[in-house]
This record gives structure tokens, sequence and C-alpha cells, in this order.
């Protein structure tokens, strides 16, 4: 039994310093996501961007938890663009990491909703992502998939995601 038990604390010693090398690799930190919206007394609209190819073409984001309902990343860089990102036609799009960030979320909703509309707002302190979904008329768990680029810039220093029914 003793084996067992040390066996184990091994295992999860191990595993853990294995999840702490990966996520290092991954470049998350160029833009953290706060959970408070950001302070705007004189906002101002970013135009929005969508991550789209053809008309048939659907993004979605894989190695993620599936269970969590509210997946949001910051995607800072080309191996964690084909690290989260899949297509399913085709290949991805190429972008341009050096001048661009991509915002990107999952919302998993009871109904087959779609999302309805996103805008990106610079504010004093921060930037503010909102997505607006509305319900679709079948009852089925739907994974609701949403992307979009924002110029690199030093002046965001974070990011604040609102994900509603409008």
């Amino acid at each position: 039994m003793k084996y067992i038990c040390l066996f184990l604390v091994l295992l999860v010693a191990l595993f853990s310093d294995g999840l702490t090398a990966c996520t290092t690799d991954i470049e998350s930190s160029c833009l953290p996501i706060v959970d408070t919206q950001p302070t705007c007394s004189n906002p101002t609209i970013i135009p929005l961007k969508a991550l789209q190819m053809e008309t048939d073409t659907v993004f979605r984001l894989q190695q993620i938890d599936e269970n969590q309902q509210d997946v949001r990343l910051v995607i800072c860089s080309q191996a964690d663009y084909e690290h989260y990102v899949v297509v399913n036609k085709g290949v991805l799009p190429p972008i341009d990491f050096s001048q661009t960030i991509l915002l990107a979320g999952r919302h998993i909703a009871p109904n087959i909703d779609f999302v309805q509309n996103q805008t990106i707002t610079r504010c004093e302190s921060g930037l503010a992502y909102q997505v607006f979904l509305a319900h679709g008329v079948s009852t089925s768990v739907t994974n609701v998939h949403y992307f979009a680029f924002v110029p690199r810039s030093a002046a965001y220093t974070s990011v604040a995601f609102d994900v509603r029914y409008k």
C-alpha cells in the first residue's frame, strides 16, 4: 500500500510539473483577461474583424475544458492559434500576430443559439469585448463559438469579456 501511495504522489508531482511547463510555453499574457468591465468615460469602438473564410467554413475551439460553460481566450501567437483553433475544412487562414491579437470564446447554450452581434470598445482601463447571443428555435445543447481580432497595441492593458443574451 505504501508503494501505491508513493507512486500516486510521484505521478501527481510529475503531472503538475508537466502542466506548469506547458502553460509557460503558451504566450497568453500578452493581454490579460479580467472579470471587471473597464471604466469607460470616453469609449472608442474598435472596428470588428471576425475570423471567417467561406460562408460554410466553421471555426471552433479545441483543447479546452468541454464541461466549462464559458471559455475565454486571448490568442497572441501562431502556436496558440494552431493549438486552440480548428476549422471544419481546409487549413487555418494565416494571421500576422505581430500586428493583431485574436479574442476567442465558447459558450455552451441550452438551445441552438448563435452570435447576433459583437462589439469591442477601447476604454481608459482596457478593452471590453461584448458578445450578444440570440436564442435559436430548437432545444438542443449547442457550443456557440466566437472570434474577433484586435490590433496589437501597448495601450491595451487588459480585456473583459461580456457574453450575454440580447
